[in-house]
């Protein structure tokens, strides 16, 4: 992540809460950088401003995914975080992925990527070029999966090994 992408995700948060309203539950990583994680605790100060809380790994630690998806409506991740990206689509929330200027992924990863777009399961957007509006039109194109993804593979395992699943 360059300045320049931090910045226009900063920027993001403001143009979002100004436009739609939107309030944001915000969590950096452990991969954050220090400078950016302090701007994310001074902006969450803010009453009036676009985050509604912030969860800071440097003293939450891990195991903050909870609060993190509990009360959220939509999730904007990085797209450099492919677990966060994952966590959010089964966890089914509309998810849109935002993408730094010279982000670079594995090829497998892509692989999962484009599984996951072609169902509808998650949209990318460049933070280059985002705005509220088409951050809003993402959301819109994601369908959620309809029911918890354990349930489905649960019968799908049924399906093949019924002799496992026998009463």
């Amino acid at each position: 992540w360059t300045e320049r992408d931090w910045a226009r995700l900063f920027q993001f948060l403001e143009q979002t809460h100004l436009k739609f309203g939107m309030t944001w539950i915000v969590s950096n990583s452990r991969r954050t950088p220090s400078s950016v994680s302090d701007r994310l605790h001074a902006m969450s100060e803010d009453a009036a401003g676009p985050m509604r809380r912030f969860i800071d790994v440097r003293a939450a630690g891990s195991g903050t995914l909870m609060d993190l998806f509990r009360d959220c409506a939509g999730v904007a991740v990085t797209a450099d975080s492919s677990a966060m990206v994952s966590e959010a689509v089964w966890m089914r929330r509309p998810t849109v992925a935002l993408w730094p200027t010279d982000l670079v992924l594995p090829e497998k990863e892509v692989e999962y990527r484009n599984w996951l777009g072609e169902r509808n399961l998650f949209r990318d957007l460049e933070l280059a070029d985002i705005s509220p509006e088409r951050y809003v039109a993402a959301l819109r194109e994601v369908a959620p999966m309809a029911e918890n993804p354990q349930e489905e593979l649960a019968r799908l395992l049924a399906a093949k090994l019924p002799a496992v699943f026998a009463n």
